[in-house]
Order: C-alpha cells, then sequence, then structure tokens
C-alpha cells in the first residue's frame, strides 16, 4: 500500500476513534451506567489496543509513527476490563461481559513481565471470568470459555513455573 493510502485510512481511524469517544462520553451524561454503552466503549479500547500494538510492531523503527499522548496498548486494555467489571456490576449474569473481560485480562497479561506477578495477577482474574462466562452458560459462550480458561490456566501455571525458577 501507498504511503499516502496508509496516511488517509491512519486519519479515517483516529476520526472514528475520536467520534466513538464523544458519543460514548454523551451516552454516560444521559444514562450514566448504561451497561450496553459500557459494553461498546470496552470493545472499542479493546480494538484500539489491538491496533496500538499492531502500529507499535509494525513501525517501532520510526519514532515519528508514534505519538507522546497516545495511551499505550496496556492502559487501553485496563481501562477496557474497568468497563467490562461495571458491565458486570450492573448485570452479574451477563456471560458475554464476563467472556469479553477475560479475553481483554488474557491479553493485557501477554503484556506484562513473563513469571511477574502482574502477569499472574491478570492472568488470576482472566481465569476467573473464563470460569464464571462457562458456569453462567450463556448461548454459544460457554465452551469458548471454557476453551479460554483451560488458556488462561496454563498461562498461569506457566507464570508459576516461571516464578518457581527465579527463586
Amino acid at each position: 500500500a501507498d504511503a499516502a493510502g496508509v496516511e488517509a485510512a491512519e486519519a479515517a481511524a483516529d476520526a472514528a476513534w475520536v467520534s466513538a469517544g464523544d458519543k460514548y462520553r454523551r451516552v454516560a451524561e444521559l444514562v450514566p451506567g448504561e451497561p450496553r454503552a459500557m459494553w461498546n466503549w470496552a470493545r472499542a479500547l479493546a480494538c484500539r489496543a489491538g491496533l496500538r500494538r499492531a502500529n507499535s510492531s509494525s513501525s517501532s523503527s520510526d519514532p515519528s509513527s508514534s505519538t507522546t499522548t497516545a495511551p499505550s496498548a496496556e492502559r487501553l486494555l485496563e481501562s477496557a476490563a474497568a468497563k467490562l467489571d461495571a458491565v458486570l456490576a450492573a448485570d452479574p449474569r451477563d456471560a458475554r461481559a464476563a467472556r469479553e473481560a477475560g479475553l481483554v485480562l488474557e491479553r493485557l497479561a501477554e503484556r506484562k513481565q513473563p513469571g511477574g506477578k502482574a502477569r499472574r495477577d491478570a492472568l488470576r482474574d482472566a481465569l476467573s471470568y473464563f470460569a464464571e462466562a462457562a458456569a453462567l452458560g450463556a448461548e454459544n459462550e460457554g465452551s469458548e470459555a471454557e476453551a479460554a480458561a483451560a488458556r488462561a490456566s496454563a498461562a498461569l501455571a506457566e507464570a508459576r513455573r516461571q516464578q518457581q525458577q527465579r527463586r
């Protein structure tokens, strides 16, 4: 792809991001704690984190490609997890939100130091959300949540193993 096309696509994505943020804030002002708005914003934050990660890894040699004011992928994932927590506080039986919270925390754990406490904590929390989603057994969520819980459990075991090796 040519540079002008990439820049135009990035500008359009940035404009859509700003618009989504504005819309979320308007809904949050009108109906504070509205679960659907928090769900949508959490998904947007998680998607933006994925883009931030992809952009940083593909253009890490170009210092002009990242801005110092943009939130990090890690910060975006932390914000997404907080929004999903709020969704679950409003509706504790929302298996979809529990599963998504687990996925967000699993992605956050990947960004933490292998074997470190922050990674283990994120994996432990992810595992808890996956187990919750599986227990709620929403349509088509249970088996996916069980598979994700198995991944998180394996990652948590690996993090514990790495910690033991350091001692």
